[in-house]
């Protein structure tokens, strides 16, 4: 699975006793957590040059 890391956003979590999580670190969270499990994590950029490279080598 790609999970592409600058297309997606989250949001700020709100304090519920533990203090206010900013957007930015749930994000690199998910990010980290998505990464060492289940998806390749990349850029946009990225994903479009693999696709493209694969349907290269495809025609090929």
């Amino acid at each position: 699975m790609a999970f592409l890391s600058d297309v997606t956003g989250i949001y700020d979590y709100k304090d519920i006793g533990f203090g206010m999580v900013p957007a930015a670190e749930v994000h690199r969270f998910f990010l980290t957590v998505l990464g060492g499990s289940t998806a390749h994590v990349m850029t946009a950029e990225d994903f479009i040059e693999k696709v493209e490279e694969t349907v290269s080598v495809e025609r090929v």
